[in-house]
């Protein structure tokens, strides 16, 4: 009995391997029968004024870098592509197969492209579709793609930017490749977060354009728009709370005594620190650009400087007020009294000037651009 197990378990190993070389000579037949004549540039449809139904499938893998000077960002995507070849089509029967694997370059593809690219790349070479014996072909391309992008940092660090991806056949048009989206919306589920940005909306629609060329003949396309936010705690840190803090420093400066020599050295002392916070943040900004921070820093500046020399007249007439006469008596108390009047009437115009400047901090920001 043991002999007859071990023999039938042979034979069943023999019959398996024996099938796999019929089917595995099968397939090499039905794709030779499938490639014979076939062009991988002719359109799949065989009926003339036919178009080919494409359904668009898109996936947002990561935004992989943000170009600000260059005005560009390179997205990671998989572009899904749908469609029916009636010329791979076969009788599953026949053949003991129901889907079979074939080269991009070995079969039609509609040549959609993003057209506001700056460039793209193919992550994978020699990729494969899946094709099934009703002619279903279900193409995906993983791709780089570097995109041209408008970016608006007057906000900065807290912009929102708004980029779009148009994503058309850069030669058939609506007649002989009409194109549909498969989803609702952009596939998000294997998104990748960036350091930098958080992409906080995507959506797309199907559109249609014609050109002066061909009026009558109208392109269709998709188009991808992205709502990037920046994650701007890092910059917060670095930057903004410092610009804030140095500038209201800077109304402080009315507080401290007329007579202190240290009152200059401060004023001096905040005017370099707002500079090297301007010069940080002009290295940090594409050249050209402008931001309410940097109007901010500029405004702070002037107000510092300002304060500077508005303390340097306080201080010298302090110093005179405060000298005291080298003849004494009754008459030079008299003098005495009288500079220290002075010198109080200094201090509440120095209040005053306190008070104009802390306006002037508050409404600066009306001399800026609004939302």
């Amino acid at each position: 009995m043991a002999y007859v197990g071990k023999f039938g378990l042979l034979l069943c190993l023999v019959l398996w391997l024996s099938s796999g070389l019929v089917f595995g000579g099968k397939q090499e037949d039905l794709i030779d029968d499938l490639l014979k004549g076939y062009s991988p540039w002719v359109l799949p449809s065989t009926e003339a004024n036919k178009s080919v139904e494409v359904d668009l499938r898109f996936t947002i893998k990561g935004i992989q870098s943000v170009d600000e000077e260059a005005n560009s960002f390179t997205l990671m995507t998989y572009l899904d592509m749908r469609f029916v070849d009636e010329r791979l089509r076969w009788d599953s029967k026949e053949y003991g197969f129901y889907t079979i694997r074939l080269p991009f370059k070995k079969i039609w593809l509609p040549d959609v492209v993003a057209y506001n690219g700056l460039s793209s790349t193919q992550l994978h070479e020699d990729i494969k579709a899946v094709i099934d014996y009703n002619g279903n072909v279900f193409a995906v391309s993983p791709q780089l793609v570097t995109v041209s992008c408008n970016f608006d940092l007057t906000y900065y660090p807290y912009d929102k930017q708004t980029c779009v991806i148009k994503y058309s056949s850069w030669t058939y048009d609506a007649s002989e490749v009409n194109f549909k989206l498969g989803l609702d919306e952009p596939n998000l589920y294997e998104f990748v977060k960036n350091h930098e940005w958080d992409l906080v909306n995507a959506t797309h629609i199907l559109d249609s354009v014609t050109y002066p060329c061909c009026p009558q003949t109208p392109y269709r396309y998709a188009v991808i728009t992205l709502e990037l936010q920046r994650r701007s705690g890092p910059y917060t840190v670095k930057i903004v709370v410092p610009s804030v803090l140095t500038a209201l420093l800077v109304l402080f400066t009315f507080i401290l005594p007329s007579s202190s020599g240290e009152k200059i050295v401060f004023c001096v002392v905040l005017l370099l620190s707002l500079i090297h916070l301007s010069v940080y943040l002009h290295i940090t900004l594409p050249t050209n650009s402008e931001s309410v921070l940097g109007e901010f820093l500029t405004f702070a500046l002037f107000l510092d400087f300002f304060a500077t020399i508005i303390t340097v007249i306080c201080y010298n007439i302090a110093d005179a007020l405060l000298t005291p006469d080298k003849v004494g008596g009754p008459e030079s108390q008299k003098h005495w009294y009288a500079r220290k009047r002075k010198l109080k009437i200094l201090r509440i115009a120095e209040f005053v000037l306190f008070c104009l400047f802390l306006t002037m901090f508050i409404n600066g920001t009306n001399f800026m651009p609004k939302r």
